[in-house]
């Protein structure tokens, strides 16, 4: 399903090599009581990641890691709040690739940024 970024516009398509949609960011969350954003309400958006660095990027803490083995672990692991992109899925038909066939797709992306 085809999304859009709700503060530029960039369309996000989950079928598309461009990986743009893997890597944005969708907030999805019931306001508790007493929020800002009212008692209860639904609060929801679509966010690219050049918008989201934009917008988030002096507040986050990016740590560089590796991957297929890393160093370092989130401080807070979410609880209910993966995106799908996110998680491993086994769906019929389609081939979940083994850790091997992903090391070497990442150093082929590594080297065609170079």
């Amino acid at each position: 399903m085809i999304c859009t970024c709700q503060r530029c516009g960039r369309s996000l398509d989950p079928s598309s090599c461009d990986m743009e949609y893997q890597e944005a960011l969708i907030i999805s969350f019931r306001a508790g009581y007493g929020s800002v954003f009212g008692d209860g309400n639904l609060v929801e958006s679509t966010l690219c990641q050049y918008c989201l660095k934009q917008l988030l990027g002096p507040c986050l803490a990016i740590t560089e890691d590796d991957p297929f083995e890393p160093k370092h672990r989130a401080r807070h692991l979410p609880q209910g709040a993966y995106q799908p992109n996110q998680t491993v899925q086994r769906q019929a038909g389609v081939p979940v690739p083994s850790q091997s066939e992903l090391k070497q797709l990442f150093s082929q992306l590594r080297n065609e940024e170079t």
